[in-house]
């Protein structure tokens, strides 16, 4: 599956904005758990305002703009060094997540997910379905990093496309599928949890936070999809 390379529409107003409310509070909450376990340490021990991870709430709205995601504007580079966008991987059910490479906190159990959701596949389903990885920090995990990523876990390049962006991709990507993206009062790069469905025609069909989400309701969602032909 390797490609050739109501709320308001999302905008390009920046690409980090302040968390608030709960979103904040869990936030804070794991910076520290982070910091505790190096991830607010730079090499040598200096101190940095290292990326760290958070989880939220779903957006109480439920609405997304999956077109945006989707859009053949939005401009990517993958692992493999190709640039793409993600509308040449429509026709697919796609299950997609934002995160960094250096993550230590949340970003884990975000990959455990999903990689749990493609071994609970048959073998029709598994060959069928994309899984898809957006950095939210592009200047750091590089093509050649995440390539090492993708690599050292294992995701197989037939199914699994990690990508790096721009800041405003990415601030338009998380937009798009309700995902949070910020910095905490600390300075931290954090965001949510959420593991996203989008069935074959560019819909999203289920989203599911990587730490307590409805797995169930989830993965029935995507047992029932099948790809679809896409005019080109």
């Amino acid at each position: 599956m390797r490609p050739e390379a109501s709320r308001p529409a999302p905008s390009d107003r920046g690409w980090l904005r302040p968390l608030q409310g709960p979103a904040l509070a869990v936030s804070l909450w794991l910076a520290v758990a982070a910091g505790l376990a190096g991830c607010a340490t730079g090499p040598g021990g200096r101190s940095e305002a290292r990326a760290c991870c958070s989880t939220k709430a779903l957006p109480a709205s439920g609405v997304f703009h999956p077109g945006v995601l989707l859009d053949p504007a939005l401009r990517w580079t993958s692992d493999a060094g190709l640039e793409m966008s993600l509308s040449s991987l429509k026709g697919h059910p796609l299950v997609v997540a934002f995160f960094f490479a250096d993550c230590h906190v949340i970003c884990p159990f975000t990959v455990e997910k999903m990689r749990g959701v493609e071994a609970a596949l048959t073998p029709r389903e598994r060959e069928q379905t994309g899984f898809v990885l957006i950095s939210i920090i592009p200047e750091q995990d590089t093509p050649a990093a995440l390539a090492h990523y993708r690599r050292e876990h294992g995701l197989n390049p037939q199914r699994w496309t990690l990508l790096n962006g721009g800041r405003q991709a990415v601030a338009r990507a998380a937009q798009a599928l309700g995902v949070e993206v910020g910095r905490d009062r600390a300075g931290r790069t954090v965001h949510g949890s959420e593991i996203t469905l989008i069935d074959p025609s560019g819909a999203v069909k289920a989203q599911a936070s990587a730490i307590n989400g409805d797995w169930d309701l989830f993965m029935s969602q995507l047992h029932q999809l099948e790809v679809v032909a896409v005019p080109r």
